[in-house]
């Protein structure tokens, strides 16, 4: 099934649930949400990509000569460090502040005489500030209305030393999208005993064309998820959906006939992710959890590198 149609699909069940869960807004639970209460995060995030893809076929590297290209990226490592801060201002109303520190590596062949070479880039990401209302809340279920805004603080001039000199590199291995986005969403949660489940849908949109006059294109993210809890432990399952569009507009430095991540029009792909997870709840010292996992589901706008790992490790305290 095509990640659009679960993407429409899992709009529709999450209006449906606020539609229900409204029926029952006269009902609180203070155990979900305490007023007056800090957060605080940091979570390490991984992602290993191998090999190239197009549409749901995987293609040798030397294969993407076929498309008009002299190099191919055969490989890519993305590591992001997240510092997070979230305050409940009251039962309904949260605010949250995110600041990524991301470090990227990417491997390429060129194709015509088997030369490999790395470009890598590191530094702060776009920033990003979330408010969630709490629309209803019961015993069984709740439902928050979100809206980010992503501030253009990555850069979108990172240069590396390759072959033919320091020069710009191409769209991936930038560390931001260098506009101003927002971020709507709307997540559902819902708990019974030991057993939680919840769904949270975002929409990225890109507001404008940054200063190299490109956009990244809109991105929608699906992200459900079953847990149990025993004693301090929690285990997890989740299953995330992901789209994105092609790059809207090009940047002037970039010669997209050399390598396909240089394209604007080889940008898009959908991906539906499966990872468990496990976290252990220390008390007073907080949470730690991991999670790992990858694609069951891929199809890129390609030649692209197809994603092959993705880990997340994290740490959480309140007070």
């Amino acid at each position: 099934m095509s990640i659009k149609l679960i993407l429409c699909a899992s709009i529709l069940a999450l209006l449906s649930n606020v539609t229900h869960a409204s029926n029952h807004a006269h009902h609180t639970n203070s155990e979900h949400q305490v007023s007056n209460n800090w957060m605080f995060g940091y979570k390490y995030q991984s992602m290993d990509m191998e090999g190239n893809r197009d549409g749901t076929d995987n293609i040798d590297d030397r294969e993407v000569a076929n498309f008009g290209f002299r190099v191919a990226p055969t490989s890519m490592w993305m590591e992001m460090h997240m510092f997070s801060a979230m305050y409940h201002a009251s039962n309904q109303w949260s605010f949250m502040v995110m600041v990524p520190y991301v470090k990227k590596s990417m491997e390429h062949l060129i194709i015509a005489n088997g030369r490999t070479f790395t470009a890598r880039t590191e530094g702060i990401g776009d920033i990003k500030f979330f408010t969630a209302k709490e629309i209803t809340e019961n015993k069984n279920n709740s439902i928050k209305l979100k809206l980010g805004v992503s501030l253009p603080t990555g850069s979108v001039d990172k240069q590396d030393e390759i072959p033919g000199g320091r020069q710009q590199l191409p769209y991936p291995m930038q560390l931001g999208s260098g506009t101003y986005d927002l971020i709507p969403g709307i997540e559902y949660t819902a708990w019974k005993g030991n057993i939680a489940w919840g769904s949270e849908f975002l929409w990225t949109y890109r507001t404008d064309n940054n200063k190299r006059d490109y956009d990244l294109g809109n991105r929608y993210e699906w992200k459900n998820w079953v847990s149990k809890r025993a004693n301090q432990w929690t285990f997890k399952l989740s299953l995330n959906a992901h789209l994105w569009e092609n790059i809207n507009g090009d940047d002037d430095e970039l010669n997209a006939t050399l390598v396909p991540t240089a394209d604007a029009g080889r940008r898009a792909g959908e991906r539906l992710d499966a990872l468990v997870g496990i976290e252990y709840d220390f008390g007073k010292l907080g949470a730690f959890s991991v999670e790992a996992g990858n694609p069951i589901y891929e199809r890129l706008d390609g030649p692209q590198l197809s994603t092959d790992f993705i880990a997340n490790a994290a740490w959480r305290f309140s007070f």
